[in-house]
C-alpha cells in the first residue's frame, strides 16, 4: 500500500486523535516503507489499540514503523502487548515512557529483537513452577527487579537479557527459584533484624549477607533441581570474576546442611571486600520488608492455628480436653523433613482437617518447629485468644484483602491483544447480612421428601474409619501380624517392629467452592431457584462433611466486581449461613472471569486431593457496555475460557450449571465436553444439585 492509501485507512483508525494540524500524513509515509504484510497487520493493531486510547494509538502508528522493520508478526504483536500492558498499569504516561524507550527494542541491525520475553506472557507457566517447589504459596507480582517480602515474588515486567525467547524463559525460572528460596530455606530468619542490629551498620551487612544467601541458595537449587540448574548454567557465564576471598566462603556454603547461620559466620570476614558482580538471576534483598511481612504472619498464624487447635481438641471424645490448658505437654507435634508433621495428644495421634496442614507448614517454614505456646488451643469456652489485640484494619488483613486499599485486583485476558490487561479488575470480598425471612424454613418445608432422600444417599458415600494395619504405633496389637513376626523370630529371621494398628478417618479430602450468580437477569423465580438449591447442597455437603466455601457474585463494570461471602472454609454452616444465602438478591451484571480467579485463587489454599470449583448461572457472561470497558460476545466468553484454562492447570475441576437453555451452543468453548450441565428449568434445579454434586465427587 502506498502513502496515500495508508493515510486513508489511518484516518479511519485515528480519527479521534486526529486534527487540522495534525494529520495521518506522516505515520502514513513511515508505514509505506513496510512490506504489504506489516501493513495489514500495523494497521490491525492500531485499530486495537484506538478502542483503548486514540491518542496511544496515534503515537504508536509514529514510532512503529521505526520499531519495526524486518519484525516478524510475533515480535510485532509482543511490541504492542508490551505498550498496553503500560498503558493498563500506568495510563497513557507509562505506555509513552515504554514508547520512548522502544530502542531495545531493536538489535544492532535494526531488526527487531526476537528475545524479549513479558512476565504477562509467562505468568502462568510460573505461578504453576513456583507453585511445584511446594513450601507456602507465594504470588508473583511486577516489580523493579528480582525480590521478594517472603510471601510475594517480585520480577521485572520484561526481560531481554539473552539473545533467544528459550534463555529468557529460563532467567525468569531461575530468578522466581532464588526468591522462592529465600523464602523456603531461612534467609530471612527470626531474630535477623536484632543480629543485624548488632553490626552497626545493618545495610552494609545486609548486602553482604544477601550475596552469601544468593550463593548458599543457587548451590542447594543445584541439588533440588538438577534439570533447571543444567539448563542454567549460561547464566553464569555472563559474570566476571569474583574476588579470591568470596571463593572459600562458596565452597563452604556449598557443603550438604549449609544454613543461613553459615552464611552470616562469613560476613565479618568479606565486609572490607569488594561486592562480587551479581548474577544475571540475582536480585534486591529485601530483608526490611521481609521480616515486616513475616512479623504480621507469625501474628496471624498464631492465632489461627491455636484456633484450628481448639476445634479439632472439640471434636475428640468427651472428658479429653480435661486439664488440656494447664498441661500442654499432653500436646505432641512430630515433624519430618519436607515440613511432614503430625500431632498427638497424650500419645494418640489427632486427626486435622486438611485445610490446617498449609497453616501447619507455613509456621515451621517460618521457626522450624511449632512452638509450645502455639499448642494452647483458643476459641473455646474459657481459652482466649492470648496475645491478640485487634488494630484498625485487621478485618481487613484477615480476609486476604489489602488493609490500606480494601480491594484485590486481577488480571483479565483481552482476546483482541491475546494478552492480559494488567490489575484491571477491582474485586471486593463482602460479607453478607442474613436475612431472617422464612425463605429457609419454606424451602426445607417444600422439598421435605427431597431433604430425606438426600440424607440417605448421602449417607451411603460419606467416609468412616480404616483399619490401617503394620504400624509402628498404634491404637492396639494387631495380632495377626504378632503371631507372624513370632514365626518368623522362631525361624531364625529379623521380628517385624510394625506390631499394631490404628484407625483412621477416611478422609474424602474434598474442597469445594460454589460461585452463585447475582446478575440481575436471575430476578424471580430463576433467583428463588439457585436459593432453594444452595440450601438443599449445602445439607448435603454437611452429611457428608465435605470441605465447601459458598460466595455470591455480580458487578457493574471492571472496577465494581463484588464477591458476596455466604460461608468460607472456616465458617460453619449453621443458622446464620442459610441466613445469608436468603439474602443473595439480583443485582448487576455477570463478568464471570475475575470471580473464577478469586474462586481458584480461594481453592489454591486448601490441601486437597480432590478441588472443585462449581458455577451456577442463568447465562453467558456480560458487563455494563462502555467504551473501554466492554465485556460482551468474544470478549467476555473470552477472558471467561481463560480463566478456567487457568484453573485446570492449577488442578482444579471446574463444572458448569446453567438454566441458560441457549447454553449448549457456548458452554462446550467454556467449560469443554462433559464439564457442564443444562438444566431445561430453573425450577428443576433444586431437585438435581444434589444429585450433580455427588457425581462429580463419588
Amino acid at each position: 500500500m502506498n502513502a496515500d492509501l495508508l493515510e486513508e485507512r489511518l484516518e479511519e483508525i485515528l480519527e479521534a486523535a486526529l486534527s487540522s494540524r495534525r494529520t495521518a500524513s506522516v505515520p502514513a509515509l513511515g508505514m509505506a516503507r513496510l512490506a504489504l504484510d506489516q501493513q495489514e497487520q500495523l494497521l490491525s493493531w492500531l485499530a486495537v489499540t484506538a478502542g483503548l486510547n486514540p491518542e496511544l494509538a496515534f503515537q504508536c502508528a509514529l514510532r512503529a514503523p521505526d520499531v519495526l522493520v524486518g519484525a516478524d508478526p510475533e515480535a510485532m504483536a509482543r511490541w504492542f502487548r508490551m505498550t498496553l500492558d503500560g498503558f493498563d498499569r500506568e495510563g497513557l504516561r507509562g505506555a509513552l515512557d515504554y514508547l520512548n524507550g522502544a530502542g531495545r527494542f531493536l538489535k544492532k541491525d535494526g531488526s527487531a529483537h526476537q528475545g524479549i520475553v513479558t512476565l504477562a506472557g509467562e505468568r502462568t507457566c510460573l505461578e504453576s513452577f513456583v507453585m511445584g517447589l511446594g513450601g507456602r504459596p507465594m504470588a508473583l507480582k511486577e516489580g523493579d527487579a528480582p525480590a521478594t517480602d517472603s510471601e510475594i515474588i517480585f520480577l521485572p515486567p520484561h526481560i531481554d537479557f539473552f539473545p533467544t525467547l528459550e534463555q529468557n524463559r529460563l532467567l525468569y525460572r531461575s530468578m522466581a527459584a532464588l526468591q522462592w528460596a529465600y523464602s523456603r530455606f531461612g534467609s530471612f530468619f527470626v531474630g535477623l533484624g536484632e543480629e543485624l542490629a548488632k553490626q552497626g551498620n545493618p545495610e552494609e551487612v545486609a548486602v553482604t549477607y544477601g550475596v552469601l544467601e544468593s550463593c548458599r541458595l543457587d548451590l542447594l537449587l543445584t541439588r533440588l533441581l538438577p534439570g533447571l540448574a543444567r539448563r542454567g548454567i549460561s547464566l553464569w557465564r555472563h559474570a566476571r570474576p569474583w574476588p579470591p576471598a568470596w571463593y572459600a566462603a562458596v565452597a563452604d556454603l556449598s557443603r550438604i546442611g549449609a544454613g543461613p547461620q553459615d552464611s552470616f559466620s562469613w560476613v565479618p570476614q568479606l565486609l572490607d571486600v569488594p561486592i562480587p558482580e551479581p548474577l544475571a538471576h540475582h536480585g534486591l534483598f529485601l530483608w526490611r520488608n521481609a521480616l515486616e511481612t513475616q512479623g504480621r504472619r507469625l501474628e496471624r498464624e498464631k492465632h489461627l492455628f491455636r484456633q484450628a487447635v481448639g476445634q479439632a481438641l472439640q471434636r475428640q471424645p468427651a472428658g479429653v480436653m480435661k486439664g488440656v490448658r494447664a498441661d500442654p505437654d499432653r500436646i505432641r507435634i512430630e515433624i519430618s523433613e519436607g515440613l511432614i508433621w503430625q500431632m498427638h495428644l497424650d500419645g494418640q495421634r489427632v486427626i486435622l482437617p486438611e485445610s490446617v496442614d498449609a497453616l501447619a507448614r507455613s509456621i515451621i517454614q517460618d521457626l522450624g518447629a511449632i512452638p509450645p505456646e502455639y499448642l494452647q488451643p483458643a476459641g473455646l469456652g474459657g481459652y482466649p485468644a492470648a496475645g491478640m489485640t485487634r488494630r484498625e484494619g485487621d478485618d481487613a488483613d484477615w480476609q486476604g484483602v489489602h488493609p490500606e486499599e480494601g480491594v484485590m485486583l486481577f488480571d483479565e485476558w483481552d482476546h483482541k491483544r491475546q494478552d492480559y490487561r494488567k490489575d484491571w479488575c477491582v474485586l471486593r470480598e463482602i460479607a453478607l447480612t442474613r436475612d431472617d425471612s422464612p425463605f429457609v424454613a419454606e424451602t426445607f418445608k417444600k422439598y421435605s421428601g427431597l431433604v430425606h432422600h438426600i440424607r440417605r444417599s448421602f449417607e451411603m458415600v460419606r467416609g468412616g474409619d480404616r483399619r490401617v494395619r503394620r504400624q509402628e504405633r498404634g491404637d492396639e496389637l494387631d495380632w495377626d501380624v504378632l503371631i507372624d513376626a513370632q514365626v518368623a523370630f522362631r525361624q531364625g529371621e529379623e521380628m517385624d517392629s510394625r506390631l499394631y494398628e490404628r484407625m483412621d478417618r477416611v478422609d474424602r479430602n474434598v474442597a469445594t467452592v460454589i460461585l452463585a450468580d447475582m446478575s440481575g437477569s436471575t430476578k424471580g423465580w430463576v433467583n428463588d431457584a439457585i436459593r432453594e438449591s444452595l440450601i438443599l447442597l449445602a445439607r448435603a455437603l454437611v452429611i457428608l462433611d465435605d470441605r465447601f466455601a459458598i460466595y455470591g457474585f455480580t458487578g457493574n463494570t471492571r472496577k465494581q466486581c463484588e464477591l458476596y461471602r455466604v460461608k468460607g472454609f472456616a465458617d460453619p454452616m449453621d443458622g446464620d449461613a442459610y441466613g445469608r444465602i436468603a439474602a443473595l438478591t439480583p443485582k448487576d451484571y455477570t463478568r464471570m472471569g475475575v470471580f473464577i480467579r478469586r474462586a481458584s485463587a480461594i481453592l489454591k489454599e486448601q490441601a486437597a486431593r480432590s478441588r472443585l470449583l462449581i458455577t451456577i448461572s442463568d447465562g453467558r457472561p456480560e458487563d455494563y457496555d462502555s467504551f473501554q470497558d466492554g465485556y460482551r460476545g468474544p470478549y467476555g466468553m473470552a477472558d471467561t475460557r481463560v480463566a478456567l484454562a487457568e484453573a485446570r492447570r492449577a488442578g482444579i475441576h471446574p463444572f458448569g450449571i446453567t438454566v441458560d437453555r441457549e447454553a449448549r451452543e457456548y458452554l462446550p468453548q467454556l467449560y469443554g465436553p462433559s464439564r457442564f450441565i443444562v438444566i431445561d428449568s430453573a425450577r428443576a434445579l433444586p431437585r438435581k444439585i444434589s444429585d450433580i454434586y455427588r457425581s462429580l465427587t463419588t
